[in-house]
């Protein structure tokens, strides 16, 4: 249709003033930005780029340097270089666009009230300030990939200024649920719920599908967080479904990634083996690489669950187990493990990563390395995760940054542990992270029990975390955390009892 247009206005531009030529020239490239958005809500980048060097070439060969057509245009190629993973390139690009659409707006304000509404692409062109709070609305959502969240929410707050004194209903929800997501990074989750809500309220209010499947995702992630793993499996499993009526891809990509996460919580594996598969099939296709990295992340994680699951088993029927089936289990262990240690390494090597999955990927490397005894470079790992999850406020990575550098720290027989413990708990419980305080919880626990000489009070101090880890697990339907710590619980009985 959109094609049609410019054919039709092609024919008719031929005897126009140099005035004439400019106005009709950005209209064009107005309408090449439409066409270049229904590109890349297919996500095919490379039909938007085109788009965008033909709308720049109408608007040279007019003269016209500056205005709201380029702003449309650079405002669509930052959202193309961010889905691709170009986060300066992007943000180039929407500063660019900000600063031209905030030049239109002192023209604006000496339009007439009384004239006719005008269509969203004549108000762009006599300068519209819903353009000004889509383009820091962009600004906030490129802040927060990179982990910038205060000025991410600076960005979302000035877009919601401006989007509710204008009364835009659909993108005060959109912004509404931007932020809520900043607060779910930051692990502020009272904050998050009640954005997510208002959010959800206006998208279901006026039937934004795509806008409504973001929002129970986010909801998904906060209840996960929270412990809830069935009504976490629930709220992704409804935004699966809206994602596959609008074929978006990098959302059915991304959703399989989270919803993979749950099921590992659960101890379904398989489930999130599955997951994973159609995330990073769906990455690759689109050629996609902030895609295709978190599911590789996810990947590795599900590598060290399964190296976990195989110890829980080892340690359960150690009794009856002879010491054939024994190395078979230890070797599958250490394959696992080093299926993890290669899965994440390629991940990280994607420096397209948003800063929360570049973050848990190195945070499960260090781990990876603990488990394969190397402290050292657990340590290493793990510092540098913690330095990186503070810079980017990542609350509750830096509480999980914290309790594996007591694990590793410990097992260096290193004698700062305690406080990075204490440190991670005390935060882990503000926040309501049950699942991560049950396995922070047990991790203290162990380390208390691995004392040579324990005291009772220790012991038994480890033993009210364990018994208290479990409850929670028991409650979240954690299944390989509840066989984990039974196990602990259970050998640690046995040895005071020996």
């Amino acid at each position: 249709m959109y094609e049609q247009l410019l054919q039709e206005r092609s024919a008719l531009q031929v005897h126009a003033s140099s005035y004439e030529t400019g106005r009709e020239a950005q209209i064009d490239a107005l309408l090449l930005s439409e066409i270049g958005w229904t590109w890349y809500y297919a996500a095919d980048y490379e039909h938007t780029r085109q788009c965008c060097e033909r709308g720049e070439r109408v608007l040279r060969q007019a003269s016209v340097n500056g205005g709201p057509a380029w702003a449309r245009l650079y405002f669509l190629q930052s959202y193309m270089l961010w889905q691709e993973g170009k986060y300066d390139e992007a943000r180039h690009a929407a500063n660019e666009a900000l600063h031209l659409f905030e030049e239109m707006l002192p023209e604006q304000r000496h339009q007439h009230g009384n004239a006719a509404p005008l269509t969203r692409m004549r108000r762009t062109l006599e300068g519209d300030p819903v353009d000004v709070a889509r383009t820091h609305r962009l600004l906030g959502a490129l802040a927060s990939s990179v982990g910038q969240l205060t000025a991410a929410l600076m960005h979302f707050n000035t877009a919601l200024s401006i989007l509710e004194e204008h009364d835009h209903k659909r993108e005060v929800a959109h912004v509404s649920c931007n932020v809520g997501y900043v607060h779910l990074q930051k692990a502020e989750h009272e904050e998050a719920q009640l954005f997510l809500r208002r959010a959800r309220s206006m998208a279901e209010q006026i039937g934004d599908i795509p806008l409504t499947a973001v929002i129970y995702s986010n909801l998904g992630v906060l209840t996960e967080r929270r412990g809830d793993l069935s009504e976490a499996e629930n709220w992704l499993k409804r935004s699966l479904a809206l994602a596959e009526q609008t074929n978006d891809q990098v959302y059915l990509s991304t959703r399989n990634v989270i919803l993979a996460a749950v099921y590992l919580d659960e101890g379904r594996l398989s489930d999130a083996c599955t997951c994973i598969g159609r995330a990073l099939t769906i990455g690759r296709s689109i050629r996609n690489a902030p895609c295709i990295g978190l599911a590789l992340v996810t990947l590795g994680n599900l590598r060290i669950a399964q190296a976990l699951e195989t110890q829980a088993e080892q340690t359960i029927h150690r009794n009856g187990t002879n010491s054939s089936e024994s190395a078979k289990k230890q070797e599958r262990y250490r394959r696992y493990l080093a299926r993890a240690g290669k899965t994440l390494q390629r991940a990280l090597t994607f420096d397209r990563l948003e800063a929360e999955a570049r973050n848990r990927g190195q945070l499960a490397s260090a781990q990876v390395s603990l488990l394969q005894g190397d402290t050292e470079t657990a340590q290493v790992q793990a510092l540098h995760a913690l330095k990186k999850a503070q810079q980017y406020e990542l609350t509750w990575l830096v509480a999980r940054a914290n309790y594996l550098l007591g694990m590793i720290m410990s097992a260096r027989e290193q004698q700062v542990v305690h406080q990075y413990f204490e440190q991670a708990l005390q935060v882990l419980r503000k926040c309501g992270m049950r699942l991560e305080t049950a396995r922070a919880l047990q991790s203290y626990a162990l380390v208390l029990l691995q004392y040579n000489e324990t005291p009772e009070v220790s012991r038994q101090q480890a033993l009210s975390y364990l018994q208290e880890a479990l409850q929670i697990v028991y409650e979240c339907h954690a299944t390989l955390d509840q066989q984990k710590i039974e196990g602990i619980i259970a050998d640690s009985t046995f040895d005071h009892g020996a």
